[in-house]
């Protein structure tokens, strides 16, 4: 038994039926290099069965401590039932992908079962019908909760779905790592959440003091010129409403040699690319609905925490809130400024207090944090916040070998984010081999139209590279960085732009709500 840390407590306390706090998963795979060249879902259920088997916290659900006095634990499940976890369902003829997307969508729409381990899988067959996708291909959904993926770290994850051979009765199953042991009663938890009253207040001191800390550097920082402000007056669109409990999705994918060119030729790093596609893509989607304000959207890109967390919370990582210059109709200048903001951002985001508000959030008892939670989501308290995100944004490198489950090779795979109470769109940026695919999550009330905002997102891809083919005198001459143009007050002038070039494309998509 282990009790929940601080930042996986915080996920706990925010869960709400409308904006449930897990992510997805969606793969596809072709089964011709398994043993019987098709889907056998009685050993894909076997395959989970032995990879769980060399990670607990898949098997553990949450323990709750009476009254919510304190944060919960993860404990062993004695019931745990791995039909339960892991479905078989088939989708309806002709099987395209936009059928695939209105199932995914409302799969991922629906909260998890909190009582239960935190996690579940569909194995999907009947989507061979998607382009792309060979004969008794079938897909993979899963869903697991934030405060899971978080303490058990994104290797642990990719390594209970995958193996790295074709035949993984070749990989002998390790012994258990841990014995199922009757749960405390509730007076033990209390009187163990008595105990941990007094360390909670020093967590709480001590957090409040990161955060003072904080705010002094970051005023320094900004005082010096060395800081660059965080775009607090962002202006508010359609996705800064109340999150309904429904969602959309959208999903595309691009060469990532293509992408890597453009890289190198503008001394770009990935996140510049990721932000640049979205600026696009909000820019021609405002546009089309007559709703592009004259100032630069905001959005939040996750980035790591870098040292200053324990590594015993489990792989964190903190927002940096970066301007994606919607307002600027030149596409080189405006990546030009993006990778400024993006740089300024994620230096601020290391001096900034903000991962630790998080803290300060989950060292408060549930009894506290929820019914305030709760509060905030009823009384659309969003509608005070002085700016606007328009979206998260994650980016995430797959690994660069093949992966395989139940001996079916892993041939894409799209993720999808969770949204926030006043943050209705998430855009997911997954690049393994030559391909980088494009996910898109949504409040299906901000968002009914998502084919046609997967075509926003194509179209600003097609905008980059044209941006190839006649390099600008900025990208021959790449720019300083973020932190030495702020000291010498450098900017950057006008830049021409050229006539796009063809959508690069491995497969056409539609998108469904």
């Amino acid at each position: 038994m282990k009790q929940l840390g601080v930042f996986d407590s915080a996920f706990i306390n925010l869960e709400h039926p409308n904006t449930p706090q897990h992510v997805g998963g969606l793969g596809i795979y072709d089964p011709i290099t398994s043993p019987d060249k098709k889907l056998q879902f009685n050993k894909v259920l076997s395959n989970f069965e032995r990879r769980l088997e060399k990670h607990d916290i898949f098997r553990s659900s949450l323990l709750r401590v009476p009254a919510g006095v304190d944060r919960p634990y993860w404990t062993l499940d004695s019931n745990f039932d791995i039909e339960f976890h892991v479905r078989h369902i088939a989708l309806p003829k002709p099987g395209d992908w936009r059928q695939l997307c209105i199932l995914i969508s409302q799969l991922h729409s629906q909260p998890l079962n909190m009582s239960k381990p935190l996690w579940v899988t569909y194995i999907i067959e009947g989507v061979d019908g998607i382009p792309g996708v060979p004969k008794n291909g079938f897909a993979i959904y899963t869903k697991m909760h934030s405060a899971l993926i978080e303490g058990a770290g994104h290797n642990s994850i990719m390594a209970v779905l995958h193996d790295l051979e074709a035949d993984p009765e070749a990989v002998t199953p390790g012994p258990r790592t841990e014995q199922i042991t009757p749960a405390p009663s509730g007076l033990e938890l209390l009187y163990a959440a008595a105990g941990h009253s007094t360390g909670s207040a020093l967590k709480l001191l001590s957090g409040s003091y990161s955060v003072l800390k904080g705010l002094g550097k970051t005023a320094l920082g900004l005082g010096r010129n060395v800081l660059a402000m965080p775009p607090l007056g962002a202006p508010k669109t359609r996705f800064n409403t109340l999150v309904g409990s429904c969602r959309s999705m959208a999903a595309t994918e691009f060469s990532l040699t293509e992408l890597k060119k453009l890289k190198v030729l503008y001394g770009l790093k990935t996140e510049h690319v990721c932000i640049a596609l979205v600026a696009g893509a909000l820019r021609r989607y405002l546009s089309h609905h007559q709703e592009l304000p004259q100032e630069s959207l905001a959005v939040a890109l996750m980035c790591g925490a870098g040292d200053r967390r324990n590594a015993a919370e489990g792989g964190q990582r903190s927002l940096a809130l970066t301007p994606i210059y919607s307002e600027i109709s030149d596409p080189a200048l405006r990546l030009m400024r993006i990778k400024d903001g993006v740089d300024g951002a994620t230096e601020f985001a290391e001096y900034s207090p903000l991962a630790n508000s998080r803290y300060l959030s989950g060292v408060f008892s549930p009894a506290l944090s929820r019914p305030l939670v709760n509060a905030y989501i009823q009384r659309r308290a969003m509608r005070f916040l002085p700016m606007g995100i328009s979206s998260y944004v994650s980016q995430v490198s797959g690994p660069r070998f093949p992966l395989y489950c139940a001996g079916a090779s892993l041939l894409r795979f799209y993720g999808l984010g969770a949204l926030s109470s006043g943050v209705g769109l998430s855009h997911f940026f997954y690049s393994a081999a030559d391909v980088v695919t494009v996910t898109v999550s949504a409040n299906r009330e901000a968002m009914p139209d998502p084919e046609f905002y997967r075509e926003c997102l194509e179209e600003a891809y097609q905008e980059l590279l044209s941006l190839l083919k006649k390099p600008t005198l900025a990208a021959e001459q790449k720019p300083a960085s973020a932190k030495a143009a702020r000291a010498t007050g450098n900017k950057k002038g006008e830049l021409n732009t050229t006539a796009p070039s063809k959508l690069v494309t491995l497969k056409d998509h539609s998108s469904a709500s």
